[in-house]
Order: structure tokens, then C-alpha cells, then sequence
């Protein structure tokens, strides 16, 4: 194919310029499906290892220079490393089936969107992610992870750190779904921006560290049902964070007449904070009051006497009664 040779010759002459990229392998997608395990989708044609030929370790790439998409959706891989868009170019990881597995090193970590505007997408649906160390959205590059179901968490060791944007990057990260645990998440650059965004009730959360230096936007958005709890063990930093809950379709609930329902929203269990910890909070879509309830050793966000907005038309209705009321009056 032309497009394999292409890639094939790019790599070549990267090879020249250092001895770190002879072991670099690229995504082609010669194979016939997209998946990961088919040898020839990668310009090697052999499945990259965490140990390849010769003692050497692979460090595979998908979307280096160019708009590619691969998946994982049966079986294991071990990876020393994993790049998803990288030096300008762009890339889509979907990783999906209950019993599918990844685990990935840290030589060069796990890395979504690096360098020359490159843009990463990792998409985890299902199976099993373990990670030792990782970057979302890095060097002027835009990474999202979106957590819809399986199970991300931290390698061999006690947890993983992933860092959410940096060095003037853009970073997302979206929890629908799944479960996550063992993860110290950080934004240490200040010229860099992290999105997190926790998204209906279904998603069971379960940070180990926040630790934020950049400009941080939390958004909290209920389904019918509700909001997943954001469960942090320790909290820090001295950047700009914003917080923002959204209940448009927050309904089971309440409803008129009812009695006025709550959420909990964050937990921080190991450290105190109060509403100084925000540049700056916005509620949409209901009508609520944000109480911060210390425990033994931290403290609880929730959002309490929540009641909906009425609608246009009760709005309406309630002001033409009102006025028959006065002219009435007024006779």
C-alpha cells in the first residue's frame, strides 16, 4: 500500500536523526480490520511488545503525523508504551469487550494528544486499562479520555499519576460510565487547561490525589437519575478551578409539592475545603443551595433543597394572575 510505505520510509528517516526511534513502531493499518493484535497493521508487520527483537523495546505509535484510527476488543496486550496523536497528527483508540485487557509501561507512558497541535482521542468502553503513568492533551496537544465503561486503574505499584493538560496543552477527561480507581490525577502547568467532566450516575470514581496548578474546569452534569459521586482521597493545588453542575435533567428527585430533594457531589476524604476552593461556581438548570458538611477527616460538597425552575408557561400563568389580582384591587 502506498500509504504503509509512506509511513514506513517516515520512520526510517526518523530513525536516522535519533537512536531512540529505531524501536519507535507506527501504525499503518495494512491489516484487514483495526484491531491492535493484527500483525499487519502495524509497518512492521509484527505486533509491538514491551520486548521486541533483539532485546529492544517497541514504542507504538497510532496517529503520528496522520488521521488514524485503531482498536482492542479481544484478548491482551502489554505495551511498554502507547501514543495516541502525536507530532501534529491525529488519533482514536477505542477499546472495548468485558474480557479484554491492556497494560501499558512507563518508559514513554500512555500518552493521548502530544506535541504540534496533535489531537488523541482514548475511548475505554470495556475491559480492563492499567496504566503506570500517563499525559491527556501535552506540548500544544489536545487529549480526551472518555471512561463509558470497563475498568481504568493504576499498574504494578500503588497508583498511577496521569497528568490532565500540560505545557500549554488541552486536556479532557470524561467519566459516563465504568469504574476507576488508583489514579492521582495533576495539572502542573499553568499555562495549560484541564477539562473534567463526571456525566450521569453511572460511574463509579475513585481518585487517589488531585493536584492542580493550571485552570481547571469541573463539570458536574446529573441525567434523570442523578450524579455519579467524585470520590478524591486528597485534594490540593493553588490554580484556577471552576466549577459548574448542571441538573437540566436531573428529575427523579422532586417535583412540585414535593419535598425539596439533594445530591452529594464531591467527597474529600482526607482533606477540609469550603467554597473558597473555587474561582468560581455556577448552578443551571434547578434551583439549589451548596452546603459543605465536614466529616471525621475531610469534607462532603452536596447540593441541597434542590428544586426545578418552573417553566415559561407557569412563569407566565402565575404573572397574569397576578396582575388580574391588581386590577381587581384596584377597582
Amino acid at each position: 500500500m502506498k500509504t504503509k510505505k509512506h509511513i514506513t520510509l517516515l520512520a526510517a528517516l526518523a530513525g536516522l536523526c535519533s537512536i531512540s526511534q529505531a524501536a519507535d513502531v507506527e501504525w499503518d493499518g495494512g491489516g484487514a480490520d483495526t484491531e491492535y493484535l493484527t500483525p499487519e497493521n502495524w509497518n512492521t508487520d509484527a505486533v509491538p511488545n514491551a520486548t521486541g527483537d533483539a532485546g529492544t523495546t517497541d514504542y507504538p505509535f497510532v496517529g503520528r503525523y496522520f488521521t488514524q484510527s485503531a482498536t482492542h476488543s479481544a484478548g491482551s496486550v502489554t505495551a511498554d508504551s502507547l501514543q495516541i496523536g502525536f507530532q501534529g497528527g491525529d488519533g482514536t483508540f477505542t477499546m472495548s469487550g468485558a474480557g479484554t485487557t491492556m497494560t501499558v509501561g512507563n518508559t514513554f507512558g500512555f500518552k493521548i494528544g502530544t506535541f504540534n497541535d496533535a489531537v488523541g482521542t482514548f475511548n475505554l468502553e470495556g475491559g480492563s486499562l492499567d496504566i503506570r503513568t500517563g499525559e491527556i492533551g501535552t506540548n500544544t496537544g489536545t487529549g480526551t479520555f472518555n471512561l463509558s465503561g470497563g475498568t481504568l486503574q493504576q499498574g504494578a505499584g500503588s497508583f498511577a499519576n496521569i497528568n490532565v493538560g500540560s505545557g500549554s496543552g488541552t486536556g479532557t477527561f470524561n467519566l459516563s460510565g465504568g469504574s476507576l480507581s488508583g489514579i492521582r490525577l495533576g495539572l502542573q502547568d499553568a499555562t495549560a487547561t484541564s477539562n473534567i467532566n463526571v456525566i450521569g450516575d453511572a460511574a463509579s470514581i475513585d481518585f487517589e490525589n488531585w493536584t492542580f496548578g493550571g485552570t481547571t474546569f469541573l463539570n458536574i452534569v446529573a441525567n434523570s437519575t442523578g450524579t455519579s459521586l467524585l470520590d478524591v482521597n486528597f485534594w490540593s493545588g493553588d490554580g484556577t478551578e471552576n466549577l459548574t453542575v448542571d441538573l437540566s435533567a436531573y428529575t427523579d428527585g422532586f417535583d412540585y409539592g414535593d419535598p425539596l430533594a439533594s445530591l452529594d457531589l464531591i467527597e474529600n476524604q482526607f482533606a477540609t475545603f469550603d467554597a473558597s476552593r473555587w474561582d468560581s461556581v455556577s448552578l443551571v438548570g434547578a434551583y439549589g443551595d451548596f452546603v459543605y458538611t465536614d466529616t471525621t477527616f475531610g469534607t462532603i460538597l452536596s447540593i441541597e433543597n434542590i428544586s426545578a425552575i418552573p417553566e415559561p408557561s407557569s412563569t407566565a400563568l402565575l404573572g397574569l394572575g397576578g396582575l388580574a389580582l391588581a386590577l381587581r384591587r384596584r377597582r
